[in-house]
């Protein structure tokens, strides 16, 4: 006596997979490939991005579709599942890992530290919008077009720190930077700040003589200063300070009275 059964299984779909291992970019293609039963109707979701797009059986029981990335399409971490119609019966089934499509271009800020900057060193600062690939490219010239010396110090990704040496260019500098995120999606800014390494002047005007009393005094510096000049006023023999105290500041022209 034979008795024969008939073994009904519990999914139509054996696996499904997908060929983004990183993040896509616009114009990045992500292809999918679903196998299982032959013969059926099979589909697939993007997250919440998009649903039910075409796949076509390449071979029995094998299914693939694919979808474009285009710019506006950004999803981070996002699950695709891959659907397949035998009969009347929709079996599901999510791909791992899940994918994440990045079409915008990361952006930076840089901050230059002290501004202006005399000869010596500066701190460039650069902060980016997401995290890259790896360091950023920085380029620094001088007003004379002259490669400033730069030297990572933290490369703390988002948070990038840098050392330059100034030499003796006065003038507007510019710094450059430029990076990729993980997508590949290239991004640059270029910022400038001020070169001063030549000291400040000064004239000072006073009576030609000047008898008991008050007296005024007026220093006019032959460009902005960081505050108010240091002054010292002493008397003909060189020996006692006059008192004296700063009446107007309309940088760079200061007035004192004593």
């Amino acid at each position: 006596t034979y008795v024969y059964a008939t073994l009904t299984p519990t999914t139509s779909i054996i696996s499904i997979s997908h060929n983004a291992t990183s993040p896509l970019k616009a114009g990045n293609t992500l292809t999918v490939t679903l196998i299982g039963v032959a013969n059926g109707t099979a589909t697939f979701d993007i997250g919440t991005l998009t649903a039910g797009r075409a796949m076509t059986q390449v071979s029995p029981g094998t299914y693939t579709g694919s979808y474009l990335v285009v710019a506006g399409n950004n999803v981070k971490d996002a699950i695709v599942t891959g659907h397949l119609l035998i009969g009347t019966t929709t079996y599901s089934l999510a791909a791992t890992p899940t994918v994440t499509f990045d079409t915008i271009v990361p952006t930076f800020t840089i901050t230059v530290s002290p501004d202006p900057a005399k000869a010596g060193t500066v701190s460039i600062v650069v902060i980016a919008s997401e995290q890259l690939t790896g360091t950023p490219t920085l380029i620094a010239r001088d007003s004379a077009n002259g490669t400033i010396s730069t030297v990572l110090l933290i490369g703390d990704n988002l948070v990038f720190t840098y050392s330059g040496t100034i030499a003796t260019a006065q003038g507007t500098a510019t710094v450059k930077v430029s990076g990729a995120d993980l997508a590949g999606n290239s991004g640059s800014k270029t910022t400038t700040f001020q070169v001063d390494t030549i000291p400040a002047t000064f004239t000072i005007t006073v009576p030609v003589c000047v008898k008991e009393g008050t007296f005024s005094l007026k220093i006019t510096a032959n460009e902005k200063l960081k505050g108010t000049p240091s002054v010292t006023i002493k008397d003909s023999n060189g020996c006692s300070t006059i008192a004296f105290e700063l009446i107007s500041s309309a940088n760079s022209v200061f007035e004192y009275r004593g």
